[in-house]
């Protein structure tokens, strides 16, 4: 095993460092992207769905070049921000968060777009509505905590994928010694120069990271399946509640069909543990 040089502790710092960044990009960023997509159809969310799953199908150097073209400093954003704010985002570290949140955006923004479109997180919060909840209280409580753990299985992907990146960051990060190499690229670099000790112990770095990153998401995979029987059995043994508490209602169809959409309302506020107390503003106000 090669000695931790500086060589060597730079990379891997590096590499943590795009990772933390393209995190908390996705958060910013990723995340009302989606919900965005998820909930708008009109020309410019899908303007917005195609840029963002273009890391995924077009080539990374490919990309990278038109970001080279885009970003340099007589590009057409990287001139005003050079002439303007002094700012320079090719080869430097900028750009590595950069590349690393790039490749890793569409592996974050399409699992969430597609846990946003649930029918039941739509039932969800039309209750909430009902209820008087604002927009911000209804993303907040009731949203989020129901796709939890597929916003955190997508934050994952993303971070994975963005540990590994090589073609955005090597056109516009450059594979700069100390400045802007991270892992993958120092695993290229030690095998140019023939040190192939270093290479592996890059590589082993690396398969630990992934190995990690795959442990969690196998925990929020199996928090989820349970989480769908529990919710499953709460709603079995509410339903039974509500047959019990409720009178039958009187032959006709328009008590039957009250009866009916009384019933759908109560069963998608037991769906989720977390609207507990929305269930109880409603009861009070006698929506159900």
């Amino acid at each position: 095993m090669p000695e931790l040089s500086s060589e060597l502790w730079f990379p891997i710092a590096l590499t943590l460092k795009a990772c933390a960044g393209s995190l908390v990009l996705f958060i910013v960023a990723a995340l009302p992207l989606a919900y965005y997509c998820a909930r708008s159809s009109n020309v410019v969310s899908r303007v917005v769905l195609f840029a963002s799953t273009l890391p995924l199908i077009f080539p990374p150097v490919a990309l990278g070049y038109l970001l080279l073209l885009l970003l340099g400093i007589e590009g057409p954003l990287g001139a005003p921000l050079h002439e303007l704010f002094d700012v320079r985002i090719i080869f430097s570290q900028t750009a590595v968060v950069m590349a690393a949140f790039i490749a890793g955006l569409p592996l974050v923004v399409r699992p969430i777009k597609i846990a946003f479109e649930s029918r039941t997180l739509r039932e969800l919060e039309d209750v909430a509505r009902l209820c008087g909840a604002r927009a911000p209280t209804i993303f907040l409580t009731v949203t989020l905590p129901t796709v939890r753990n597929a916003v955190l299985s997508a934050f994952l992907l993303g971070t994975a994928r963005a540990s590994g990146e090589v073609g955005i960051t090597m056109m516009i990060g450059g594979n700069v010694a100390d400045r802007t190499n991270t892992l993958s690229l120092e695993i290229f670099n030690a095998v140019g120069r023939g040190d192939f000790d270093a290479a592996t112990f890059l590589c082993v770095i690396l398969a630990v990271l992934a190995l990690e990153l795959y442990c969690l998401l196998e925990i929020l995979r199996r928090k989820a399946q349970i989480k769908r029987f529990a919710d499953q059995v709460r709603s079995q043994s509410d339903k039974a509640a509500y047959r019990l508490l409720l009178p039958k209602p009187p032959e006709g169809s328009q008590a039957q069909g009250k009866e009916k959409a009384n019933r759908r309302l109560f069963c998608a506020l037991c769906w989720s543990s977390k609207t507990i107390r929305l269930k109880k503003e409603a009861l009070s106000a006698g929506i159900i």
